[in-house]
């Protein structure tokens, strides 16, 4: 959403819209912003996590989260399909994957308490969440696109990004490789799991783990503290 927002209201051509959010690109007035995974808490055990934040305290930083349980389902299906056949493919089922020591759910845990912890540490920090982004798309959109100093962007603009991004439209996108990108590739057609757009639900995870899984996964939760208001 934020790079066709970006192309639209500045008006750049082509299609790889993922270069309009990337640092490298240089045009009047265009924001240089730089999507990471900041620490790869999906690679770290818990206690590796990296607590020290001080490398941003120059920069602003717009955070995305996203309800943990749906993450871990989410990394799960990513490693296990996305990965088939290759030495980063995981092998074992869904229910393994939860109590995995590396890229486990308490290494995601874990990872939001630090950036919790951490708000102030950046000259300017936004909270963003993906439960937001689905319940009313156009205000958080506003909101990073204001906060990455892009204010007054037309209403059609808006919702043209909207559309551009909708599940159904990326969908399509990822299927005829119409982005031109790797990270949009679909790897295996057959397998709806490997797809990069692959559900985009809320809660989505009730309805891939059992109840005893969900009811782990929440004493896990309410047992961590500063992880965006997260609940079980």
């Amino acid at each position: 959403m934020l790079g066709r927002a970006l192309q639209q209201h500045f008006g750049l051509k082509g299609r790889k819209l993922l270069r309009y959010t990337a640092a490298d690109v240089h045009h009047p007035g265009l924001p240089r912003v730089l999507a990471t995974h900041d620490d790869s808490p999906q690679a770290k055990r818990a206690e590796e996590i990296i607590a020290d934040k001080r490398p941003y305290r120059r920069s602003r930083v717009v955070f995305m989260v996203r309800d943990p349980r749906d993450v871990i389902v989410s990394l799960y299906h990513h490693r296990s399909s996305w990965y088939r056949g290759t030495q980063s493919g995981y092998q074992g089922t869904l229910g393994a994957f939860l109590e995995e020591e590396i890229g486990s759910f308490d290494s995601l845990l874990r990872f939001y308490q630090v950036w919790e912890a951490a708000r102030d540490v950046p000259r300017d920090f936004l909270l963003v969440r993906y439960e937001d982004l689905h319940t009313n798309p156009s205000v958080e959109l506003r909101r990073v696109l204001e906060f990455v100093g892009v204010p007054n962007v037309p209403d059609a603009l808006i919702d043209d990004a909207i559309r551009f991004a909708a599940f159904d439209n990326m969908r399509r996108l990822e299927r005829r490789d119409t982005l031109k990108t790797k990270a949009l590739r679909i790897h295996d057609a057959a397998d709806p799991n490997a797809r990069r757009v692959r559900r985009g639900l809320v809660g989505g995870y009730t309805q891939e783990l059992t109840a005893e899984q969900v009811r782990d996964l929440d004493r896990r939760l309410a047992a961590a503290t500063g992880v965006f208001d997260y609940t079980p």
